[in-house]
């Protein structure tokens, strides 16, 4: 079945936070290192959106130091063995539960 423009999108998203860990940056850090406003970065890496510049494709992967292959695509072709060994980790690391806080729940009277 072939994937919805939603579903890569929040692909595209979910590669930029695991290129972003690997490198311990901060959302923010990283949107000053794109010239471009967190609120824009977290609409990216949450998949509401996608950049509409193909400047910005190019600047995310040269920042992050990944390929656009990979960006677009989650292809490891062209990525040196460390980067991927490391976004490998990032992405287990990412997938193991976490124990969540229960919620609080508000009664409006």
């Amino acid at each position: 079945m072939a994937e919805t423009e939603s579903e890569r999108r929040a692909a595209f998203g979910k590669r930029i936070v695991l290129a972003r860990r690997r490198m311990k940056w901060s959302a923010a850090k990283l949107a000053r290192a794109l010239e471009v406003t967190p609120q824009r970065l977290n609409h990216w890496e949450t998949g509401q959106y996608v950049p509409q510049e193909l400047v910005h494709y190019q600047a995310i992967a040269d920042v992050l130091g990944v390929t656009l292959d990979w960006l677009f695509l989650g292809r490891a072709v062209g990525l040196s063995a460390d980067v991927h060994s490391m976004l490998e980790d990032v992405k287990q690391e990412a997938t193991k539960k976490t124990p969540g806080r229960p919620r609080k729940i508000v009664k409006n009277d």
